[in-house]
């Protein structure tokens, strides 16, 4: 989905945490739909879009997660969107959108995601990672980095809050926050840590398998290596693999992937992915290990390797009748 949205203000608003001790500052204004609201019923400088734009309405509804409150966004259409904030990119910052969701309807999806332009209010890309339709259970997470990175041109920043199909979706409690961008050296990957997710899934890992293997993965609680969640598979099969977003490859460069793996039952490895714009190559590979405890991976990509490769993607793989877990992905080039 890369879809072109307008937006309307900025905001600025405190949050606060137990005591009443600052912890982030919200860049969306009426993120819990407890405040007033605008001439069109949604919060001041909000706005409504969609393909078509009529097949979609949006209005705050009660029934919030946290308060009386959520935001509502139902019709029938390719998409329907609700713009929340612009936002000026400082490239010093890494922004972090975070919310709740819910879904309903047999064919809807929703989400939420990143739109960037230029300094002319231009459209020139979106982030997202991918779209849920209904779940188990009641409200689910979504916590995604922005990727401002992969558009050089951009100089705003605007959140999304998405409807695919035909449906509804519920929101609430909708932040962005911005921290310190870490260096560019460090790591590579927007969500190598596993901690960025959306709904039960670790966001930016696209999984796939051989030809009838039934594996399934989701983002896991249960003893992580470090932070609150790491990837998981388990399932039968030859091999299941979850490959992480595309990056462009300076040539000249070694690459280094490094990953930590826990293995209940099965074999797991780590790899490195060639990639010709989106066509697939080849990959360097790590061995295959087995055992119970956190163990530390690595493989190495030197500037010989897949010489026609233009992107490179990390990517984590359970191989067998697979129970594995993923945490701390690590890329970096030098």
């Amino acid at each position: 989905m890369r879809s072109v949205i307008m937006l309307g203000l900025v905001g600025v608003m405190g949050l606060t945490g137990v005591g009443g001790a600052s912890v982030a500052t919200n860049l969306v204004v009426n993120g819990s739909f407890e405040a007033a609201l605008g001439d069109q019923g949604l919060p001041q400088g909000w706005e409504l879009g969609g393909d078509p734009v009529e097949a979609y309405k949006a209005s705050v509804v009660p029934g919030g997660r946290t308060g009386a409150k959520a935001l509502q966004l139902e019709g029938a259409g390719k998409w329907g969107v609700v713009a929340v904030n612009r936002v000026e990119l400082d490239r010093a910052l890494r922004y972090t959108a975070r919310g709740y969701f819910k879904v309903e309807g047999p064919d809807a999806q929703a989400t939420v995601k990143f739109d960037y332009t230029d300094d002319q209010g231009n459209y020139v890309g979106s982030t997202d990672y991918g779209a849920l339709g209904p779940g188990p259970g009641g409200w689910r997470l979504i916590n995604i980095p922005d990727r401002s990175g992969d558009f050089p041109k951009a100089k705003a920043l605007r959140v999304c809050l998405v409807l695919l199909g035909k449906g509804k979706a519920i929101f609430d409690d909708i932040e962005l926050t911005a921290d310190t961008a870490p260096a560019a050296s460090v790591n590579l990957l927007a969500n190598g840590n596993m901690e960025c997710l959306l709904g039960e899934k670790v966001a930016g890992y696209w999984p796939g398998s051989n030809e009838g293997g039934k594996y399934a993965w989701s983002a896991s609680a249960v003893n992580p290596k470090e932070g609150r969640s790491c990837l998981h598979v388990k399932g039968s099969g030859e091999w299941s693999g979850a490959d992480g977003e595309k990056i462009k490859r300076e040539k000249g460069k070694t690459y280094t992937l490094t990953g930590w793996v826990r293995v209940q039952s099965g074999e797991a490895h780590i790899k490195i992915n060639g990639l010709k714009e989106d066509h697939w190559l080849d990959h360097v590979i790590s061995e295959n290990v087995s055992g119970h405890a956190w163990q530390q991976l690595t493989v190495t990509l030197d500037p010989a390797s897949l010489p026609e490769a233009t992107y490179l993607s990390a990517c984590v793989a359970g191989l067998g009748d697979a129970d594995v877990d993923f945490d701390d992905l690590v890329l970096t080039a030098k």
